[in-house]
Parts: structure tokens; sequence; C-alpha cells
């Protein structure tokens, strides 16, 4: 969540490729997994397995973001609630988000000590 315009920044689709709908994505994991089980040395199973699940985890942790970046914002005494919205938004990459919320729960986490 941009907090300057309010709207939902999501990672772009791996490969400039466009996104593929999560039910789709989770279907083709079962039939991907096979094909690399029936197929050990053929790569492209295993490029496609691969591309799925890194699709669906940066739609999670995109998600993810949000919910803890909500949640900080509940909670704003918080340190961990801070501090978890913070790791979150790095690793989505929204490094302001991220030093803000990192700086606000280190500013709590020295007062209680």
């Amino acid at each position: 969540l941009d907090p300057s315009c309010g709207k939902i920044l999501a990672p772009p689709p791996l490969g400039n490729a466009p996104p593929i709908a999560e039910a789709d994505a989770l279907a083709a994991l079962p039939l991907l997994q096979s094909a690399a089980a029936l197929a050990p040395s053929d790569p492209r199973p295993h490029a496609a397995l691969g591309r799925i699940r890194a699709e669906i985890a940066s739609s999670w942790a995109a998600l993810a973001s949000i919910d803890l970046h909500r949640a900080a914002q509940l909670q704003p005494t918080s340190a961990s609630a801070l501090s978890a919205a913070a790791l979150l938004s790095r690793a989505t990459n929204r490094e302001d988000q991220a030093h803000s919320l990192l700086a606000a729960g280190m500013a709590l986490t020295r007062r209680v000590a």
C-alpha cells in the first residue's frame, strides 16, 4: 500500500508476462510436479514450476505486506507489528515505507528499555 496515494502496489509480474490467476497457478503446481518427477533431467518443467512458485510467493508477499502494514497502523504502539510490516515492506521493495516503519518500531523499543 502506497501511503502517498492509497493505492495497492503489487510487484511486477515475472518475465514481463501477464500475471497468472492464483487459482490457475495453484492448479498447475501438481501437474508440473508430476512432469518434473517423470522427466528429472528435463529443465523445462523445473523452470516452469520455479516461475509459478515465484509468482505465487511474490503475490502472497505483497498481500502479506498490505496486511502487516494495516496491522501496524491499527497498533502504532506495537514494536513487533511495526517490525513485521517493515520486513515485508523491504522484501517487496518498498524501501521508504520499510525505513519509516522500522524507525517507529525502534523508537518504541528504546522508549520501553
